[in-house]
């Protein structure tokens, strides 16, 4: 990969990863491994999309804090996304601290449509016939 990639490339390259694990899993763990990963996909879907606006991102990985910031940019955001939001969350700190498994497979499979949509519905803007005083907004 470039060097100068992206957190949509990141998010992409999560999505995968999280979809392989899950594929080749043969017990809990890699289910917990697999969910950090699909919440990160969507950590790093919502702080892309943020990026775009010029404005700095809240550093955390608690979705709904995200998706608060999110929404005050005018996004509509899905309502399935708003009732995963605690989940997600779980998956970013449970499962990378927590002594008790937190995802499943029938869970994780319900998410990764939504999740491979969200990701689909990201308008990447094409810089490419800009000046570069219209980048830097002159």
């Amino acid at each position: 990969m470039p060097n100068n990639i992206t957190l949509l490339d990141r998010a992409k390259k999560d999505l995968k990863n999280s979809m392989l694990i899950l594929k080749n899993a043969d017990d809990e763990v890699d289910y917990d491994v697999a969910a950090y990963l699909l919440q990160q996909t969507v950590e790093k879907i919502i702080k892309f999309e943020l990026s775009l606006t010029g404005d700095s991102y809240p550093l955390t990985h608690d979705i709904e804090k995200l998706l608060e910031a999110w929404e005050k940019k005018a996004q509509v955001i899905p309502d399935w996304l708003w009732d995963n939001a605690l989940t997600l969350t779980n998956y970013a700190t449970k499962t990378r601290y927590g002594k008790q498994l937190v995802a499943t497979r029938r869970r994780l499979e319900s998410l990764y449509p939504l999740v491979r949509e969200l990701l689909e519905q990201v308008k990447v803007p094409d810089i490419s016939s800009l000046t570069i005083d219209e980048m830097l907004g002159e």
